[in-house]
C-alpha cells in the first residue's frame, strides 16, 4: 500500500507494519479508540492515555504520560484532544494527535492504551466494555491501520492497543494486547512514571 491509498489494514495481535509506508507522517497522525458498553446505562467510562517512552523502556519523566489530567506531552506533539465522545456505536470516542515528526529526542516510542476509569470504586474490568479498537488516520482523517482487540479481559482494566515506534528513518505501528489489572496506575507504574 502506499500513501495516499485509501485501503487500510487491520493488524491482529504482535503484527506491526511500517507506518511512513502508508501515510505521510511528517504531517502527523491521529489515533482514534472506540468501544461499547456491555450493558446499556452501566456508566461505563473507557479512557485513552499515551505514554512516551524512550530507549530504556521507561517514560522521560512523568509528564510524558498524556491523560485526562494531563492532556498535552511536554513538547506538544501528543494530544489528547478535548472534544465531544461520541457515543454512536462503532463511532471513535476519544483521540490522540501524534506529530511524529516532531516528537522531542529520546522518545522512541508512544503507546497507547485504553483503561477503565475508577473502576476498582465502580467495580468494572474491560470485561464491560465490547468492540474495543484503535485506528490510526491520516493527518486528513483516511483511516490506515486499524486493531480491534482480540484478547481475553475479564478482570484486566487497562490494556495497551497500539505502540508506535522508530525503526531507523521509518515508524512502525504495531498491534500490542498487553493487558493489566491495575488500570493506568498500573501501565503508568510499569513504565517509570511515580503515581
Amino acid at each position: 500500500m502506499r500513501v495516499g491509498d485509501t485501503s487500510s489494514t487491520t493488524l491482529t495481535r504482535g503484527h506491526n507494519l511500517v507506518l511512513s509506508d502508508l501515510v505521510g507522517v511528517d504531517d502527523g497522525v491521529r489515533v482514534a479508540v472506540g468501544w461499547e458498553p456491555v450493558t446499556a446505562g452501566s456508566g461505563l467510562d473507557v479512557q485513552a492515555a499515551a505514554l512516551l517512552v524512550g530507549a530504556e523502556g521507561t517514560v522521560l519523566s512523568d509528564a510524558h504520560l498524556v491523560f485526562y489530567n494531563q492532556r498535552t506531552s511536554p513538547d506538544g506533539t501528543v494530544v489528547l484532544v478535548d472534544e465531544p465522545i461520541d457515543e454512536a456505536p462503532g463511532a471513535d470516542r476519544q483521540v490522540l494527535t501524534l506529530d511524529l515528526a516532531h516528537l522531542e529526542d529520546g522518545v522512541e516510542r508512544v503507546l497507547v492504551v485504553v483503561s477503565v476509569y475508577e473502576a476498582e470504586e465502580r467495580e468494572q474490568t474491560l470485561a464491560d466494555a465490547t468492540g474495543v479498537f484503535a485506528r490510526v488516520l491520516s493527518a486528513e482523517g483516511t483511516e490506515v491501520v486499524r486493531y480491534d482487540l482480540d484478547v481475553e479481559t475479564s478482570i484486566q482494566t487497562a490494556v495497551s492497543l497500539l505502540e508506535v515506534y522508530r525503526a531507523g528513518d521509518d515508524w512502525k505501528v504495531m498491534a500490542v494486547g498487553q493487558s493489566w489489572a491495575s488500570g493506568l496506575r498500573g501501565v503508568a507504574t510499569d513504565f517509570g512514571v511515580h503515581v
